[in-house]
């Protein structure tokens, strides 16, 4: 799967009401932007199948027997997470504002942007990189431990890596078209039919809800690998970045390296061999880094220099 069906190809295209919210919502957030999104088979149920076992065929000589081949599944479901919030105004500064919609347009776009970011954040570090640790510990199944790398250093002033090979039905995010096919990516509601009300504190206010939902398939414990515990001194060699990539078996078409700009810094001492800067790719919106033939998106949603060393 090509990374063409990203969140923000996908919100510009469905969510016709609401084009600034989008930019709002993914302009500093380049692993949300650019990730591929599929709509949820119902609503804020996704069911998926997850292949256990596989019986293969078999080369045999003419006119022998043949053997039986066979596959067993199990059918898994998840919910996706709802992203949202309340805006509140007192009847006097609503008024000043020339009426509670005017006053929260003005809010809307700073609180979707560190909504984004929060978001980014926490896919990155409870979504992808707790994926790849997983995949690590359940080494039985994915035929190696290569999943979960650890630079070497230690304390609690750390960065990561993530390599994620996008693969659909297997390794994907996920929005609900109920929302989409309103044409709005947050669906917004006023409290109270838009009239005033009384407040928790017996303020009068006007209240409006918005709200959306979102969430990231990983079903192939084999599509997501990290290295950890990167700092100035202990910095992955190029044989590490490529056995995560080995790890995942990365294909230029569908896999991205993740990091933050300064851990991105800190590996250009390999610049003149893996690391190279690609002239154009019209999959992002932007001139990115490739490690092999593999992007590099960095993301400030990563903490600089603000992680724990993790132990395996």
């Amino acid at each position: 799967m090509a990374l063409t069906n990203s969140w923000r190809e996908i919100a510009i295209e469905k969510a016709t009401k609401q084009p600034q919210m989008v930019n709002f919502l993914l302009n500093t957030n380049p692993v949300l932007a650019n990730m591929p999104m599929e709509p949820t088979s119902n609503g804020t149920n996704h069911v998926y199948e997850e292949m256990l076992s596989i019986t293969e065929a078999q080369v045999v000589d003419l006119d022998e027997a043949l053997p039986t081949v066979d596959s067993t599944s199990a059918l898994k479901q998840m919910n996706v997470s709802a992203i949202g919030g309340t805006l509140i105004v007192g009847e006097d500064k609503a008024k000043a504002f020339g009426g509670p919609g005017y006053y929260f347009n003005t809010k809307i776009p700073g609180i979707l942007e560190k909504t984004g970011n929060s978001l980014e954040k926490s896919t990155l570090y409870n979504n992808m990189r707790a994926a790849a640790v997983a995949a690590y510990s359940n080494s039985s199944l994915t035929g190696n431990t290569d999943h979960a790398i650890l630079a070497g250093g230690s304390g609690s002033l750390l960065n990561s890596i993530i390599a994620v090979k996008w693969e659909s039905g297997n390794t994907t995010g996920l929005y609900n078209p109920e929302g989409f096919g309103k044409g709005m990516l947050f669906d917004i509601k006023a409290i109270s039919n838009g009239a005033l009300y009384a407040h928790t504190d017996s303020r009068l206010v006007y209240g409006a809800r918005l709200k959306s939902h979102f969430g990231v398939l990983n079903a192939n414990p084999r599509n997501v690998a990290t290295i950890m515990n990167i700092d100035a001194d202990n910095i992955p060699t190029e044989d590490e970045i490529d056995t995560m990539l080995e790890a995942v078996r990365a294909d230029s078409m569908n896999t991205v390296i993740y990091m933050h700009p300064g851990t991105l810094r800190l590996l250009r001492a390999y610049k003149d061999s893996a690391l190279r800067v690609g002239v154009e790719d019209k999959n992002f919106d932007r001139q990115i880094e490739k490690w092999n033939g593999i992007p590099v998106v960095t993301s400030y949603n990563f903490l600089k220099n603000g992680e724990a060393a993790v132990t395996l």
